[in-house]
């Protein structure tokens, strides 16, 4: 199906007592029908802090993902919710509701690690749900982010992942502050949600690496970063019915704020990708989520570029087998047996070219993803040039300021030797000059420091420089290598499937033939086996209902290409037959010549007439007759 819409939230993967997470067949099923691209929402936070009651609010429903009002976590491992989704008819809506973090029940980080790790591999937009406020205490409760590098691999390779490309496999991130009770005000001013979330995640100068640690991870790996503050939604009575409650018995300014979170994720989360801009879609998705809990269930880090090369061989496997699929419906309405070769040949053709055109229709696809790829590394290059000239032009000031204060200390060299042959009486004069020129000379030496931070800056833009254009080669060379190896495997499963067409024609062919064969000399059988044949003259009527027979057939439709080699067949059958015949009428004939000389030799002399044999012969039984 294109689209999904469950009418309750499934476990997608599961989390036992000892830790271990696998995989729920059925809930990827689900998401393995869905064709959509996926927008995926996945909330984090310590238990019992509200984090199923946003996810059913943007799933435009109060209950769905259970709702506890004891100490208990209801939320294990990681659940699943798709629903249409509210801005985007062609996307599907995602939510994942996660198992609380810091369970006292659980005993063991390394499972909360894992959920945190499988929630940000898997969705576009995290949000992460806390009480209280932004303090130090709810920064160490974040404390994953830290070990964040541990627990993702962006490349296979064992070279380290610099911060920019983590940055760009990573989502959008969200805090929600539930139960906030402080004013929004930053030094006596008001401020927004956002700034608050920007002021309280600053690094402190000289501060211990315990507080700045978890802020800094944060600023550096999830962008765009927004904060919304909630208040309590209502009293306590109410909060224990929550999925019985509509918006009119809570707090106006907590629905207030619900409502533009709500808006904020439908408008501003963007479709989940992987790779270079690879758009994901449930099925996709389904994929993904195995990849992942198989490597952590192995022992390994989740990767995310092993994880694009897996979903490009599932991709390429499936595009093949949906064209083979087409070719054989195709090749279905072909009426075996044909008549010539050329005929099956030609409707071969046909449905190969319908063929090519869904491998175009792919390979426009990817073509249309490499282009977005190449826009993408151009416009990085011409931001890496544009750079490149400031700093030329950067370059060229500093280097005129540094000629002119070069020029300008020449001067004063010369002024001060004058002022030395003319003044030397006046000391105060030369101290100043002195001083002067000391001062020209830290401006120089200045001045050449400035003009070797530019030239470092100047190599570094280039190294840059280069390096997009090595990644774009490499994306243009992935593109042609993908597009070969699919033409390849299409082209070894069409011949397979030709090759099956062929052997059928053939096997139809014969088969028809086979068929008319029997029907056309059904006579023939019949009077061989009668022995109609075995009498004087026999091989001769023989032969000739043979070739009567002979031409009937070939002239009968529907035969195929097999029709000449099925009738030598049979007519090869038939020789002996022919030669048995042949014998018969023989030995048939010498008989009977032998009978009519014996008759001659016992005639009377005036009845024998060799002119008239039968005449006579006739004659004689006459004459006898009467005699």
């Amino acid at each position: 199906m294109a689209a999904c819409s469950m009418e309750e939230p499934v476990c997608l993967i599961e989390s036992d007592s000892k830790g271990s997470l696998r995989v729920v067949p059925s809930a990827l099923e689900t998401l393995q029908q869905i064709e959509q691209k996926v927008v995926v929402v996945s909330v984090v936070g310590m238990y019992r802090t509200g984090k199923s009651y946003l996810m059913n609010r943007l799933a435009g429903a109060n209950k769905g993902f259970p709702l506890g009002s004891t100490i208990q976590s209801k939320t294990k491992g990681i659940w699943m919710w798709c629903v249409p989704h509210p801005r985007k008819t062609d996307h599907t809506l995602v939510l994942l509701d996660t198992e609380g973090l810091g369970d006292v029940e659980k005993g063991d980080t390394k499972n909360d690690n894992w959920i945190f790790a499988m929630a940000i591999l898997l969705s576009s937009t995290l949000v992460y749900n806390a009480s209280g406020t932004i303090d130090n205490k709810s920064m160490e409760n974040l404390q994953y982010v830290t070990e964040l590098t541990k627990n993702i691999k962006i490349k296979s390779k064992e070279e380290k992942d610099d911060d920019l490309t983590i940055v760009r496999y990573l989502p959008s991130f969200v805090w929600a502050v539930r139960d906030f009770t402080l004013d929004l005000e930053i030094d006596g001013k008001p401020c927004t949600a956002d700034e608050y979330l920007e002021n309280s995640i600053k690094e402190k100068e000289g501060g211990n690496p315990q507080y700045n640690e978890p802020r800094a991870c944060l600023r550096k790996f999830f962008q765009p970063r927004n904060c919304f503050v909630f208040e309590s939604p209502a009293k306590a009575k109410i909060l224990k019915r929550m999925e019985e409650v509509t918006d009119k018995e809570l707090e106006p300014e907590f629905v207030e704020e619900a409502n533009k979170f709500t808006e904020h994720i439908y408008t501003e989360s963007d479709t989940k990708f992987v790779g270079d801009g690879i758009k994901v879609t449930g099925r996709l998705l389904a994929q993904l989520a195995e990849t992942y809990v198989e490597a952590i269930r192995s022992g390994k880090v989740p990767c995310l570029e092993n994880a694009v090369v897996a979903l490009a061989e599932v991709e390429n496997t499936r595009a093949v087998e949906q064209a083979r699929v087409l070719y054989v419906q195709r090749m279905e309405s072909v009426l075996f047996p044909t008549n010539t070769w050329e005929e099956l040949v030609l409707r071969h053709d046909s449905s190969v070219l319908r063929y090519d055109s869904s491998v175009l229709r792919y390979d426009s696809s990817v073509l249309r993803y490499d282009s977005s790829v190449l826009r993408h590394d151009s416009s990085v290059l011409r931001h890496d040039s544009s750079v490149l000239r400031r700093d030329s032009s950067v370059l060229r000031r500093d280097s005129s300021v540094l000629r002119r204060d070069s020029s300008v200390l020449r001067r004063d060299s010369s002024v001060l030797r004058h002022d030395s042959s003319v003044l030397r009486h006046d000391s105060s004069v030369l101290r100043h000059d002195s001083s002067v020129l000391r001062h020209d000379s830290s401006v120089l030496r200045h001045d050449s420091s400035v003009l070797r931070h530019d030239s470092s800056v100047l190599r570094h833009d280039s190294s840059v420089l280069r390096h997009d254009s090595s990644v774009l080669r490499y994306d243009s060379s992935v593109l042609r290598h993908d597009s070969s190896v699919l033409r390849h495997d299409s082209s070894i499963a069409l011949q397979g499937e030709y090759d099956q067409k062929c052997e059928k024609h053939i096997n139809e062919s014969r088969k028809a033939c086979e068929q008319i064969i029997q029907r056309v000399f059904e006579p023939l059988e019949n009077k061989v086996g009668d022995g109609l044949y075995s009498v004087h003259g026999g091989h001769k009527t023989f032969c000739q209902d043979l070739q009567a027979m002979t031409e009937t057939y070939r002239r009968a439709e529907g035969k195929g290409i097999m029709a000449e080699d099925v009738l030598k067949t049979y007519l090869d059958k038939k020789e002996s037959v022919g030669k048995a015949i042949l014998a018969a009428d023989k030995s048939l004939t010498g008989l009977k010549e032998q009978m009519k000389a014996l008759e001659e030799e016992h005639r009377p002399w005036w009845s024998r007439d060799s002119s008239d044999s039968d005449d006579v012969y006739w004659m004689y039984e006459d004459t006898t007759t009467f005699n």
